[in-house]
C-alpha cells in the first residue's frame, strides 16, 4: 500500500496544482476534483458548445450553397466508367462507417457531443458529395493552362470540409478560437483557390491564384512546427502524465495526420499537372480523380473517426485515472489514520457501520477487524453504545 505522501505526490504529477493549498484546506481530495473538471474542457467545442453548434450548421449550410452553384453555373456531365465505379465504391464505403455511427450505443461525455456532431456531418457530406456524383451528371471544368479535368462538386466539398475538419483538429487543445480559425481559414481559403484554378483564363491570373493557393496551403506546416516546439518545450517542464501535455500532444498528432491527409491532395494535384503539361501526358482515365476518391474515403472515414475517437478517448482514460488516484487516496488516509474514524451508512434493515482500523488501539486487533468488515444493527442501536461496550452488541444478520 503507497503511501499517504505518495499518493499526493502521484496526484501533483497527474495535474499541476497547488496540493499544498488543498492539504491545508482540509480537502484531501480537492486536486482530483479539479482535475475531473479541467478534463471536462478537452476541446474548444466541449467546452463552449456555442462553437460546435456554429462549426456544424455552418458547414452543413456551406456545403449546400456550394453545391447549389457549382450545378447551377456549370454545365453537368457524366463521368467515366472506372470514375464511377470508384464512386461506387466509396459512397458504399462511406454509407456502411457512416451507419456503423449512426446504431453503435457508446457511453460518451455529454460535452463530446459537439465532437461527435461535427465528424458525423463531416461524414455525411462527404457521403452525399459521392452519391450526387454516382447518381446524376455533375459539373467538370477542364483547366485552360493545364488541360487537366476538375470535378467542380469535389471542389466545392473540400472548401467547406477543408475548414471543417482543421478547424475541429486545431481545437482538440485550444482555449480560445483564434488559433483554429486561422488555420481552418488558411485551408478553406487555399481550396477555394484551387476551385478557382480552372476559371482562369489566362496565366496572369492563373498563375497568382495557384500562388496564393500554395502560400496558404503552407501556414498548416507551419502550425505544425509551432505545435511540436511547444510539446517538446512542455515535456522539458510537465509530468509525463500531465493533462496539458496529453492534450497538447494528442492535438500534435492529429494535426500532424491532418498535414499528410492534405499533402497527399496536393501532391497528386501536382503530379498531374507536371505529367500533363511537361510530359504531355493526357490518359483517357482520370487517376487524378480515382485516387482523389481514395484518399477522400480515407480523411473523411477513417481519419474522422480517429479525430472522435481520440478525441473522446482521452478524456475518459484521463478521469478513470484521476479515479483510481482519488481511491487510493482514501485507502490511504482510512489505513493511516491516527484517529478512529466510523462511518455509518442506512440500509433496509438499519444501518451498516464501519470503522477504521485505528479501533484496534481501543478495542483490539480482534474486534477492529470484525469492525472493519462492517457490522449491520437495528435503528434503536447505537453505535458509540455498541463501541463502548467493548464489542458486546448484537448483531443483526
Amino acid at each position: 500500500m503507497p503511501s499517504r505522501k505518495e499518493l499526493l505526490a502521484k496526484s501533483t504529477e497527474v495535474e499541476r496544482l497547488s496540493s499544498s493549498t488543498a492539504t491545508r484546506s482540509g480537502k484531501f481530495l480537492a486536486p482530483t476534483a479539479t482535475a475531473t473538471a479541467i478534463a471536462e474542457q478537452t476541446s474548444l467545442l466541449s467546452r463552449v458548445p456555442f462553437v460546435g453548434k456554429c462549426l456544424v450548421e455552418g458547414s452543413v449550410v456551406a456545403f449546400v450553397v456550394a453545391i447549389l452553384t457549382v450545378m447551377a453555373c456549370f454545365p453537368c456531365s457524366w463521368p467515366g466508367e472506372l470514375e464511377q465505379r470508384a464512386v461506387f465504391i466509396a459512397v458504399t464505403m462511406q454509407a456502411a462507417s457512416l451507419l456503423q455511427d449512426l446504431v453503435s450505443k457508446q457511453t460518451l461525455c455529454v460535452t463530446q457531443h459537439w465532437v461527435q456532431r461535427a465528424v458525423l456531418a463531416v461524414k455525411t457530406l462527404s457521403m452525399l458529395t459521392n452519391a450526387i456524383l454516382l447518381l446524376c451528371p455533375t459539373p467538370f471544368v477542364t483547366d485552360a493552362i493545364t488541360g487537366r479535368p476538375n470535378c467542380m462538386l469535389r471542389w466545392a466539398e473540400w472548401c467547406v470540409l477543408a475548414f471543417t475538419m482543421t478547424f475541429l483538429v486545431e481545437s482538440i487543445d485550444s482555449r480560445e478560437v483564434r488559433a483554429p480559425l486561422l488555420s481552418a481559414a488558411s485551408q478553406g481559403v487555399s481550396t477555394f483557390c484551387g476551385l478557382l484554378l480552372p476559371l482562369c483564363p489566362s496565366l496572369s491570373l492563373w498563375l497568382p491564384t495557384c500562388v496564393l493557393s500554395f502560400v496558404l496551403y503552407f501556414y498548416i506546416w507551419q502550425r505544425l512546427r509551432v505545435r511540436t516546439a511547444s510539446v517538446r518545450r512542455l515535456r522539458e517542464i510537465l509530468a509525463p502524465r500531465s493533462y496539458e501535455l496529453l492534450s497538447a500532444t494528442l492535438a500534435l498528432r492529429l494535426l500532424r495526420q491532418c498535414v499528410v491527409t492534405w499533402t497527399l491532395l496536393v501532391a497528386i494535384w501536382t503530379v498531374d499537372v507536371v505529367a500533363r503539361c511537361v510530359l504531355g501526358y493526357a490518359p483517357e482515365t482520370d487517376w487524378a480523380f480515382l485516387a482523389d476518391c481514395a484518399i477522400d474515403v480515407l480523411a473523411k472515414t477513417l481519419y474522422s473517426s480517429v479525430i472522435r475517437e481520440r478525441a473522446e478517448a482521452e478524456p475518459l482514460n484521463w478521469r478513470s485515472e484521476c479515479q483510481q488516484v482519488s481511491e487510493q487516496q482514501v485507502r490511504a488516509l482510512w489505513s493511516e489514520a491516527k484517529d478512529i474514524l466510523i462511518v455509518s451508512q442506512r440500509t433496509p434493515r438499519g444501518y451498516l457501520t464501519v470503522a477504521s482500523p485505528s479501533l484496534a488501539s481501543v478495542l483490539g486487533a480482534a474486534q477492529a477487524a470484525v469492525w472493519a468488515q462492517g457490522v449491520e444493527h437495528a435503528h434503536e442501536q447505537s453505535d458509540t453504545a455498541a463501541v463502548a461496550r467493548g464489542g458486546d452488541r448484537k448483531s443483526v444478520v
